[in-house]
């Protein structure tokens, strides 16, 4: 009997023991750091701070970069800019509209992952895909009517004419009548 005791003496402290080394383990995670170090650095290295500066200097490379004059580049930041643009807050500074559309231009100008924009802006690959999307979302609404506006009927008609001008085939928009 007085074994059996022992035995049960030694799975309770055993029990503890491994207790005791769960919550160790639990309180030693790894911390998730809220900016990765490599991403604090975006101000002073990222490609917004140090190659826009100078592409804004030397119009054809901007174009080349951009795919896009900078003259339409300020244009249309001036249409979606109240739309894209983010709050500061106690802890850290907004992406300025500027640099937003500058990171969604250059995804689309180039077609690269978010992952390869993420580490040449320095910004966070979720943030950039949140960039692209908002900002592409900003540019269509913004510019829909003014890039796709509806036709008119008289469009419309002139339309159909082109239609049977151009290709010799009836548009739908005429009546067939034997």
């Amino acid at each position: 009997m007085a074994e059996n005791l022992d035995d049960l003496e030694d799975l309770a402290v055993l029990a503890l023991l491994l207790d005791e080394e769960e919550k160790t383990k639990n309180n030693t995670k790894q911390k998730r750091l809220w900016v990765h170090d490599v991403w604090k650095k975006r101000k002073t290295e990222g490609e917004f701070a140090t190659l826009y500066k100078e592409l804004v200097d030397h119009e054809t490379k901007f174009f080349e970069y951009f795919r896009m004059p900078q003259y339409s580049f300020n244009v249309l930041l001036h249409k979606i800019e109240n739309d894209i643009k983010k709050q500061d807050t106690f802890w850290r500074e907004a992406i300025t509209p500027r640099e937003r559309l500058a990171v969604c231009l250059r995804f689309l100008a180039t077609g690269d992952s978010f992952k390869t924009i993420s580490f040449s802006y320095r910004l966070g690959h979720t943030t950039v895909y949140r960039i692209v999307i908002e900002t592409c979302k900003s540019i269509v609404t913004n510019l829909m009517s003014e890039v796709m506006p509806q036709p008119t009927e008289e469009r419309w008609k002139q339309i159909a004419n082109d239609f049977w001008t151009n290709w010799n085939f009836p548009s739908i928009t005429y009546e067939y009548s034997p």
